[in-house]
């Protein structure tokens, strides 16, 4: 008889290779045209397994953005840490990590409610740090400002996933924690002037 932690392991296993087939079967089509039948017989597992795990594909789709979503949540807890530079470098390892589900749901050809999604997640972190100083500025030029840097910073993303993650998370960090450190200063004097 197994013991549990074999059974866990089988279970995280199986998990891992429906999840891999599923996203490579994303790279060449879309998720209504891919059925549970060409997914199991791909990663050679019964449909029985697959529906031990999943109530259909996009019960699988939406496990998989979750995941990421609540890694991306841990992530952003830290901010009031105010330290930028290890958060944007933290999320850029997280995509790194996680690179084939980002190149599918984060570039153009990706999912536009996923991006909603992590722009509504980022957009409440980030109101709440940039409310949380002593610059005032009306909510509306607050939401101006998170959704230049929403975004600016998706689109940042998106190239970097584009070329090949030619650049290291580190770098990535760098170059994006320079623009938002500028857009913030120019953010609150343009809040001051106005």
């Amino acid at each position: 008889m197994a013991n549990k932690g074999d059974q866990n392991s089988s279970v995280r296993n199986t998990k891992k290779r429906i999840r891999e087939g599923f996203l490579k079967l994303l790279e060449t089509k879309p998720i209504n045209k891919i059925s549970i039948s060409e997914l199991t017989a791909a990663i050679d597992i019964s449909r029985g397994t697959f529906y031990a795990h999943y109530e259909d594909i996009y019960d699988l789709s939406n496990q998989l953005e979750n995941e990421i979503l609540d890694q991306l949540q841990v992530i952003l807890d830290e901010i009031p840490q105010r330290d930028t530079h290890r958060i944007i470098q933290n999320i850029f390892l997280m995509l790194q990590d996680n690179v084939n589900f980002a190149q599918i749901f984060l570039t153009k050809e990706g999912h536009i409610s996923f991006i909603e999604k992590i722009r509504k997640l980022a957009a409440n972190n980030l109101t709440a740090v940039l409310m949380d100083t002593s610059h005032s500025g009306s909510p509306i030029e607050y939401e101006y400002f998170n959704s230049f840097l929403i975004f600016g910073f998706i689109g940042i993303v998106q190239s970097w996933l584009n070329s090949g993650l030619q650049k290291s998370p580190s770098a990535m960090a760098d170059f994006t924690s320079a623009f938002i450190r500028n857009a913030v200063v120019a953010f609150y004097a343009q809040s001051e002037i106005s």
